[in-house]
């Protein structure tokens, strides 16, 4: 009985910490979109403003795979799906295998 409790522990404390481990990994892949994908040169200028939606998933590899995309400007459609692919996530992540489902809002900002 003492076993199966002490087992039942630990099982219960690595859950917990994978569990956490996963939350971490999303966290850090939300905050490197942040900081990888922000309002793009090319758009400064004519101070365009756009709704990106993509859906994409990341593949066994790491890599980003984006399954669709929308936007009525093909401009800021070509960056996203352009900034996403190149990010690389450990093939170790909890992230791997998983869909995202992420709407990026540009809009022109005076400094």
């Amino acid at each position: 009985m003492k076993t199966k409790i002490i087992f039942i522990t630990l099982f219960l404390i690595i859950m917990g910490i994978k569990s956490n481990y996963a939350e971490n990994d999303s966290v850090a892949f939300k905050h490197s979109i942040v900081n990888k994908i922000v309002y793009p040169e090319f758009a400064m200028k004519d101070k365009l403003t756009a709704d990106v939606w993509v859906k994409f998933n990341i593949s066994e590899n790491g890599k980003v795979i984006v399954d669709q995309i929308n936007c009525v400007d093909v401009l800021f459609l070509d960056y996203v799906k352009t900034e996403l692919q190149k990010l690389k996530i450990d093939d170790e992540s909890e992230l791997v295998g998983k869909t995202f489902y992420y709407k990026f809002t540009f809009k022109y900002q005076s400094e």
